[in-house]
């Protein structure tokens, strides 16, 4: 098999540990399937099919360390998504998913720091987000998810706003 069917693999494992409860379990699936998309990554760069892949499984890394208490290492771990999604949307900057991946790793940090009582922070990843999400719904006014990210991000940066004062 290859790589990526491996790293495939590890992460479906690890949905099933993560959804029978097992955070360490999946998280240790999580990590397996990290490295060999950073490895992936770094001997093809120009390997586009990579890039969401590294994305979601960092996504996975930090949202299953969270949920395992450990809130600094999660914000590392939605830091890294973040660089990730940046990457991508450089290399890929007309690429709606590469976009929409970019403004939830900026929400992901976003809603970390706001959790780590960094709210000031934390509204500036939000915005950001939210001005994607917005973005992305002008090009295609009529999808859901557009909407739905939308409302999300408006409500993620009132939580923040509202936990500073304004």
């Amino acid at each position: 098999s290859t790589p990526a069917e491996q790293a495939q693999a590890a992460i479906a494992l690890g949905d099933v540990a993560y959804n029978s409860g097992d955070r360490k379990t999946a998280l240790t699936h999580y990590q397996e399937a990290e490295q060999v998309l950073e490895q992936v990554a770094h001997k093809s760069p120009g390997q586009e099919q990579v890039w969401p892949d590294l994305t979601r499984v960092w996504y996975k890394i930090g949202l299953t360390q969270s949920q395992l208490a450990d809130p600094r290492q999660a914000l590392e771990s939605y830091r890294r998504e973040l660089q990730i999604a940046q990457e991508w949307s450089r290399q890929s900057h007309s690429s709606l998913d590469a976009r929409r991946e970019l403004a939830m790793a900026e929400e992901h940090v976003g809603s970390m720091l706001q959790q780590t009582q960094h709210a000031p922070e934390a509204s500036l990843y939000l915005q950001r987000s939210l001005e994607v999400y917005r973005e992305l719904r002008k090009q295609d006014p009529e999808n859901a998810v557009r909407r739905l990210d939308v409302a999300v991000g408006f409500l993620e940066v009132a939580s923040v706003m509202n936990q500073l004062g304004d």
